[in-house]
């Protein structure tokens, strides 16, 4: 249903400051990405190109391996984007208070 959509960018919002804009700011500091990775379009739009994307990707990727400790017990980000939703699921089934993932440093 069209919830459904609404519901995963929800959970997205949970994570994007953890995964992906942690992403993007160690490409930019390490210079892995260039501005010859971009490209520029007539309606002003900037994308990345192939090769910018293909390098993204793969940082995405290992970040989402990426293994952390949490709560004594070692897990990487896609493990707990999953127990994330069956957090949020339960909550939701059994009419249980959500408490969100925040991950402590």
């Amino acid at each position: 249903n069209n919830r459904r959509a609404s519901l995963n960018l929800d959970i997205a919002e949970l994570f994007k400051p953890l995964i992906v804009d942690r992403t993007i700011f160690m490409l930019v500091n390490r210079s892995l990405i260039k501005k010859h990775h971009f490209e520029y379009n007539d309606n002003g739009a900037v994308m990345l190109n192939g090769e910018g994307v293909k390098i993204f990707l793969k940082a995405l990727y290992d970040k989402l391996n990426t293994v952390i400790t949490e709560k004594d017990e070692k897990m990487n980000y896609r493990r707990i984007i999953k127990q994330e939703i069956r957090k949020l699921s339960t909550s939701i089934n059994e009419n249980k208070k959500y408490i969100a993932f925040k991950q402590v440093r």
